[in-house]
């Protein structure tokens, strides 16, 4: 007796897709189709391959969409190049569920340039505070890595337990810089930190929420780059605080103003500086190449430390190779003035005449 097959067309066709795309994986991963139905086997296969194969059949997917059940799979590798990999495959989702598994665990791998790989997906991805950023701020503010707790302090909106011990001037400087804390929390970490190192002071110069009995203090510093990181985010009272300085990076800042009696005090300065004049300047104007440097190369270190302001004193620190032409004004302005398509308004950069410092 012929015995009929019962099996409505809807669930054939549901049977024959379920096949082929088995059938697909199997392909990528070279197991037969038994094999590619049941996953743990589909992974422990993938586990028992060499770091060389793995990226073979990773390849396979170069343009193509990986699944996301493969993806799952992908990265519980045991080799970190494949993780990264991962990671750097997709531009974070937050609705979609495999991808915020891989970040979660990303945030615990062994290997810090993982971790802050995920950190980073989270943080690019997710600008309000909802659980998965706030329980990888808790986690990345404890991390041993400093870039990590760097990362993590500039986002965070409480104070880490322990901060007043925190040793290192990166997580000292993105905490200057969090916007994110509530006022009384910004008020105290402020205070501390005006008495940290003049980079940690730099940064805290450009605070948006920097109270102004703090940036008047910040205004008399000693080391010219904190004064300078003012004149990015102030006042008129501060601007009229340093309209006396004599950094020659910070009267280009002040040039800049709109305002016209810093204009007009600035023209009057220099034009008796070019006259050999120097009663408006309490001291001769100068340019502190060494700690702009030092700001350069410690900047480099993290993105999110890279400022504005370096692209000017990078142009004042290659002008200063020049030797003795550096401590002439007009020349230096006139190169300020080429390099960033700005006038300064208050020389006459035609003059001959040039003034050394001596």
């Amino acid at each position: 007796m012929e015995v009929q097959n019962t099996k409505s067309p809807t669930i054939n066709t549901e049977l024959t897709n379920k096949k082929n795309d088995n059938m697909e994986e199997q392909l990528h991963l070279q197991l037969s189709e038994e094999e590619a139905i049941d996953r743990s086997l589909e992974k422990d296969y993938f586990h028992s391959l060499n770091l060389q194969k793995q990226m073979d059949i990773f390849n396979q997917y170069e343009n193509k969409k990986i699944p996301d059940r493969f993806l799952d799979i992908l990265f519980t590798s045991k080799e970190e190049q494949i993780r990264m990999r991962v990671l750097k495959y997709f531009s974070f989702n937050p609705d979609n569920r495999t991808q915020v598994n891989i970040v979660n665990l990303s945030l615990k791998d062994k290997n810090s340039d993982i971790r802050y790989q995920g950190l980073l997906h989270i943080f690019n991805s997710i600008k309000k505070c909802n659980k998965l950023r706030k329980r990888a701020i808790e986690i990345g503010i404890e991390d041993e890595c400093e870039i990590i707790r760097a990362l993590s302090a500039l986002h965070t909106e409480n104070l880490p337990l322990n901060w007043r011990n925190e040793s290192s001037e990166m997580v000292l400087c993105c905490l200057a810089m969090n916007t994110s804390l509530n006022r009384n929390c910004l008020d105290e970490l402020h205070d501390f930190l005006f008495n940290q190192s003049y980079k940690v002071r730099f940064y805290l110069a450009k605070n948006s929420k920097l109270k102004e009995t703090i940036a008047l203090r910040l205004s008399k510093d000693e080391s010219s780059p904190v004064r300078a990181s003012l004149l990015l985010n102030t006042s008129k009272k501060i601007q009229m605080s340093l309209i006396d300085d004599s950094d020659l990076l910070i009267i280009y800042l002040l040039s800049l103003s709109s305002d016209i009696v810093i204009h007009q005090y600035l023209l009057e300065r220099m034009e008796c500086y070019v006259a050999g004049t120097n009663s408006l300047f309490s001291a001769l104007p100068s340019f502190d190449t060494n700690l702009w440097r030092e700001l350069l190369n410690f900047s480099s270190r993290l993105n999110v430390l890279n400022d504005p302001l370096f692209v000017i004193s990078d142009r004042f620190i290659e002008f200063s190779l020049k030797g003795p032409t550096f401590y002439k004004v007009p020349p230096l302005l006139s190169f300020v003035n080429s390099q960033l398509g700005k006038t300064f308004p208050v020389v006459d950069l035609s003059s001959n005449q040039t003034l050394s410092y001596e």
